[in-house]
């Protein structure tokens, strides 16, 4: 078997993203800023949970709120992030805390209701029309997963 004789860049800038999406939101770093709530005052401006959910989620899904077709690198980079939240939402081991997955699951949920808005327009490549509508189906079937776990 040879291996490919050009350079693996998507998978590689896959790798990188996944990297960096998992140690942020590894349970580890989302119980230490959960933690920032009590040892600071909020007149110190203490980072929060929800501003790492919703700021990360503002900065993946760009293109989802301004209507633009999404690249192959973004498109990558979506995916593994809805991949991340349905692990926390799911909390099979019980590693998050309950506002982590709280919040996983409105994210999920506002994904979910944009790309139920999107499917009817035209606006899209086919491509991006495809990843939307392949994200849509992975949230609703991690929803009717967390049903039957829990």
């Amino acid at each position: 078997r040879m291996e490919r004789l050009d350079y693996p860049i998507h998978n590689r800038i896959k790798q990188i993203q996944s990297l960096a999406l998992y140690r942020i939101f590894s349970n580890r770093i989302l119980d230490r800023v959960q933690d920032n709530e009590i040892k600071f005052t909020m007149d110190q401006n203490p980072f929060l949970l929800i501003e790492l959910f919703n700021s990360t989620m503002l900065a993946i899904w760009d293109e989802l709120y301004s209507n633009e077709n999404v690249n192959s690198f973004r498109r990558n980079i979506q995916s593994e992030h809805v991949n991340v939240l349905i692990t926390i939402m799911l909390n099979k081991n019980r590693t998050f805390s309950t506002d982590a997955t709280s919040l996983a699951r409105n994210n999920l949920n506002k994904l979910y209701e944009k790309i139920q808005k999107i499917q009817s327009s035209n606006d899209f490549d086919e491509y991006t029309y495809s990843h939307f509508k392949d994200l849509g189906n992975k949230i609703y079937s991690a929803y009717k997963a967390q049903t039957s776990i829990n």
